[in-house]
Order: structure tokens, then C-alpha cells, then sequence
């Protein structure tokens, strides 16, 4: 779908005609935001194979902190809530039993709640906002097709 904002290179001029990241996303998926508007304003993004990058993965908070869960669960609540109504109702539900499924798995491994705090939280941030129309082209994107056990397995494999 985009690059991690971990090892992404964009253009000012690109960055600011989209307004720079969104400001309701304080961490994690604030990538994913910002690349699915510029795929939605016809950008292109694409792959450089000969560059390195070396990025701790969860150096600022921890994996499996309740502190990092926190503000994932708060960062997909909230880009559900933004992009969802461009998603058929099927795949919003799917997105929802994903969520379930990964939850409780964060919960029993990494023993806290904090993932579902955070995606409480988002939603009760924004509940009675008016939200955003859909956005032309969005069921067009090229998203990964990741189901709800691929995504707890995949959650099980970082703990190993």
C-alpha cells in the first residue's frame, strides 16, 4: 500500500499539498494515512530496491507495551472512522473481527488492555463527528487482504 514512515522519502511539495500528516494520528499509522491520500490524489509511490535502512522496530515505546497498544488500537479506530464508509460493509466488518481477534491476542500475550483502550478512546474522541465522505477511488486502493487468524499469527510470530 505505501512505505513505513520509518524508511519513506517523499517530496516537501508532496508532503504539504497534502497537508502534512494528520494531526489526530500523535503515532503509529500516521504512514498509512499519509499513503493512502497520495494514492488517492494519484501519486505514485514506488519501491527502491537498492536502498538500506536500518529502523528499530518499537525503539520509542516497546513491543507489547501497553503504551505502544494503546496508541495502535487509538490509530485504527481512527482511520477506520475516517476511511471506513469507502469500504464495502462486508470488508468493514472483516476489519472489525480482525481487530477483535488481534486484540485479545494482545491481550493475553502481551497481558494488557491497552489496545483496547486506545481504539475506545478514538471512537468516543470522535462519536457525534460528523465523518468524512468517502473518498472517490478508495475501493480501488490496493490494500494487503489480511484475515483475522493471518493477523493473529502473524502477531504470534513477533513474540518468538
Amino acid at each position: 500500500m505505501g512505505p513505513s514512515g520509518g524508511a519513506a522519502l517523499i517530496t516537501r511539495e508532496a508532503f504539504e499539498s497534502l497537508g502534512g500528516f494528520d494531526e489526530a494520528i500523535f503515532a503509529y499509522l500516521e504512514d498509512a494515512d499519509l499513503a493512502i491520500r497520495m494514492r488517492l490524489e494519484g501519486m505514485v509511490i514506488a519501491l527502491a530496491p537498492g536502498a538500506v535502512v536500518w529502523h528499530e522496530h518499537s525503539a520509542t515505546l516497546g513491543s507489547g507495551s501497553a503504551a505502544k497498544n494503546e496508541l495502535m488500537g487509538c490509530s485504527r479506530a481512527y482511520l477506520l472512522w475516517k476511511h471506513g464508509r469507502g469500504m464495502p460493509l462486508m470488508r468493514r466488518l472483516e476489519v472489525h473481527l480482525t481487530d477483535l481477534i488481534v486484540y485479545c491476542g494482545k491481550a493475553l500475550i502481551d497481558r494488557n488492555l491497552g489496545a483496547v483502550r486506545g481504539h475506545v478512546r478514538a471512537w468516543r474522541e470522535h462519536r457525534g463527528r460528523t465523518r468524512p465522505r468517502p473518498s472517490p477511488g478508495f475501493d480501488a486502493l490496493p490494500f494487503v487482504e489480511l484475515g483475522p487468524l493471518e493477523a493473529l499469527a502473524r502477531r504470534l510470530d513477533r513474540r518468538r
